[in-house]
Order: C-alpha cells, then structure tokens, then sequence
C-alpha cells in the first residue's frame, strides 16, 4: 500500500523536522471557547484539523455533515483510529492512551502512549469502522514500538488539562459518552489537499480555517478567504483565522479587508488562558 510507504518514512525521519505531513494528536486551540459561536445543530461544517477534534466537538454539538480537508495524508486514517478509541475505551483509557503527557502527573512523559494492549481494546471496532485504516493501524502496532508510531505525531503538545479544557467531549465522562453517541450519527467526508486548491463543490453552513492564514502570504490569503467565502451558504459563518497569543498580521489584515469581519477574544475559564481569538465572518 502507498500509505503504508508514507507513513514508514515518516516514522524513519528525523522527528525535529515535523511538517505538514505530521498528525497532531489533539487540538492546540480553545475549541470549547469558540464553538457556541457557531449554529452547528443539524447543520453542515467545512473544517481544517488532523487532530480531529473539530470534528468531535461539532459532531457532540449535533453538527450532521462534517468535511475534513487537510493537507496531512494520514487525517482519514487517524480519524477512524481516534474513533474507534472513543468508542472502545473509557475517558480515562482514552487519554491514557492518546496523551504524550502523563494524564495523571502531567508529566512529559506517558507510559501507556500507544501501548499494544490498550490498541487490542480498540481493534475490532476500528475494523468494523473502516477496514483500510485498520489495516494500518494493525500493521503499525505489529511492526513498530509507540517510540516509533509517536513520530507520525507533530511535537507540538499541551498540558493534559488544556487538553480536556480545549475539548467540550473530554470535560467530564456524559460529555464523552454524548459524543459516542453523536458520532455515530454524523455524515463524515475527507478531502486532502490545501486551502489554496481544495477540490471543494459543495456548500457549508460553517466553514473552520484554524489558523493557517498565519502560514499564508496576503496574496494566498486573498485567494482562500475568497473560496471559502464562496462556498457558505446564507447566513453561514466562517472561522476565518484562530490566534494564540498575537495580533493580527499584516498579511492575514489586508487580506481581509473586504469582509466584515468580527474578532472575538476567546474566554479563558477554566485554564486562565487569555489572548486567544478568532476572527468571525457571516455571510448575509
């Protein structure tokens, strides 16, 4: 399998050299801070994010129609994994599990990342999911120890209590056991490509861009926000561009110029965080 190929170069690379390519195993941004700002029950969601959880927390919110485009290749296959993990194991397990810190201590370092025994908990319904990524997954716990299979991850890592704070399915356990049940109501589609070529004929409700206007010159910015934009449906909104910590760049600013849109500063409760924000557009 191609994929295969891919991913075993991946894993025999240099890990300090992470790129696009690369999975992140959980979201970087306050998701639970932004998602009200969206009407997502019943509706449909264009979003960027290989770690997934866009799509978990909008799916636990009752979002019907997700689409994951993203450039990394392994974002399908990752899907079904962190899927099938939600399905199979308790919350605890769960972190356990997929966590690079501690989830206890909160340490740098978690003894149960990628752990054969906990993956053997998880296989058959990964199988019953999507056969192709349980072939891989299978394949990568048989052939690989979890100091291996980690590298396919990107080395950006949070805390594990932003990690829970960031995402509204992993606050307590009737969130998370509402997020099984949620996920398995939702229509779920995969396009890989980039902001810049996606092949995208459908219209959305709502559209995340996460923050990759940072990585984007005003040119580039100009032409994925004018897509992006083309492709709401009335009244549908667009995450245009998410900010830790930084103004907005000039280059992502005069991008957006022709668009009415609105920043909203992301609350901080309950990890104190402040400086997050978003930038909102609503198409009338």
């Amino acid at each position: 399998m191609n994929q295969l190929k891919q991913i075993e170069n991946l894993i025999k690379k240099d890990q300090s050299a992470c790129s696009f390519n690369n999975l992140y195993p959980f979201t970087t941004e306050n998701i639970d801070g932004y998602i009200d700002l969206f009407d997502l029950k019943n509706k449909s969601l264009l979003t960027l994010g290989s770690s997934l959880d866009q799509a978990i927390n909008a799916g636990l919110v009752g979002c019907k129609n997700i689409t994951i485009f993203d450039i990394c290749p392994l974002t399908k296959f990752y899907y079904f994994f962190k899927l099938a993990s939600l399905l199979s194991l308790e919350r605890e397990m769960f972190l356990r599990f997929l966590c690079k810190t501690n989830y206890r201590k909160n340490t740098s370092s978690n003894p149960n990342l990628y752990k054969n025994h906990i993956f053997s908990k998880i296989k058959e319904t990964l199988k019953s999911l999507d056969y192709e990524s349980y072939v891989i997954w299978d394949y990568l716990f048989k052939n690989y120890e979890s100091k291996e299979i980690n590298r396919l991850f990107r080395l950006d890592i949070n805390p594990v209590d932003s990690i829970i704070g960031f995402n509204r399915y992993l606050v307590n356990d009737d969130m998370y056991k509402l997020a099984r049940k949620k996920m398995l109501e939702v229509d779920i589609k995969f396009i890989e490509g980039t902001v810049l070529s996606p092949n995208l004929n459908e219209k959305y409700d709502n559209v995340w861009l996460s923050n990759v206007g940072k990585y984007l010159t005003e040119e580039e910015n100009s032409i994925m926000i004018e897509k992006m934009a083309s492709l709401l449906n009335q009244n549908g909104k667009m995450l245009m561009n998410y900010f830790y910590f930084d103004d907005i760049p000039c280059e992502v600013e005069n991008a957006y110029m022709s668009y009415e849109y609105e920043k909203v500063i992301i609350s901080g409760e309950p990890l104190n965080i402040v400086g997050h924000s978003v930038l909102v557009y609503k198409r009338k």
